[in-house]
């Protein structure tokens, strides 16, 4: 027994930081892109390189933005997002739902507070 040995210390502060500051993007990055290892559900994990029309809408739109290059023509993701989640519809041309309208935006609003998405000047 060391008299003080409840003290601890650590000279290395860079790597001190390194590993205790967490990596919260990776983290949401992954929880976006495979939620069943989050959710713990089944109907997600069928197929990880698939949009499903199960997953939730936020993964839909990630998934979707991951698919595009730097600009998104928002149409045409809403276009790509009505087809994947309303799939009873997907063959016809016709005015998007507005429920699933709304959903889309609340999609990728919460990817835009998220740091995923930045409108364009």
């Amino acid at each position: 027994q060391l008299p003080l040995n409840e003290i601890f210390v650590y000279d290395s502060v860079r790597s001190l930081k390194r590993l205790l500051n967490g990596a919260p993007r990776i983290s949401m990055q992954m929880a976006l892109s495979q939620p069943h290892c989050y959710l713990q559900c089944g109907c997600c994990a069928e197929g990880k390189d698939i949009i499903l029309s199960t997953l939730p809408d936020i993964s839909i739109a990630f998934k979707l933005h991951l698919e595009c290059g730097r600009l998104i023509n928002m149409y045409d993701w809403l276009q790509s997002f009505v087809m994947i989640v309303d799939q009873d519809d997907a063959g016809r041309k016709k005015d998007v739902d507005e429920r699933l309208q709304a959903r889309f935006v609340n999609a990728v609003s919460e990817l835009q507070f998220l740091g995923f998405v930045k409108p364009t000047k």
